[in-house]
């Protein structure tokens, strides 16, 4: 799967992600977005293998830090922890726990 998030990825730091921002995004895709948010916060190493090796393999920007925590240290006041929560309530619950990708 190639996600075409760079350009909400850009804003996602500075503004508040609308439904029509991410209406098109599947359920993985969106689950992906919030955790490409975090991968770019701190570098959080994942424990998902799926998530572990698109980030590895397909984000040249990625650098992952093993003392990162899963939170990308973000607090909740935060845009981009807002955009994450906003994510993850408008992505089905499957896709926190199980998502495998290619």
């Amino acid at each position: 799967m190639q996600l075409n998030w760079a350009a909400g990825r850009s804003q996602s730091d500075s503004r508040l992600l609308t439904y029509d921002d991410i209406k098109d995004l599947s359920d993985a895709e969106r689950c992906v977005a919030w955790n490409e948010i975090i991968a770019n916060a701190n570098g959080y190493c994942f424990r998902n293998a799926g998530l572990r090796g698109y980030f590895n393999h397909k984000c040249s920007w990625y650098s992952p830090n093993s003392s990162a925590d899963a939170g990308g240290g973000l607090s909740g006041d935060d845009v981009r922890m807002k955009n994450v929560t906003f994510l993850q309530e408008n992505t089905d619950e499957w896709y926190r726990y199980n998502l495998l990708l290619d």
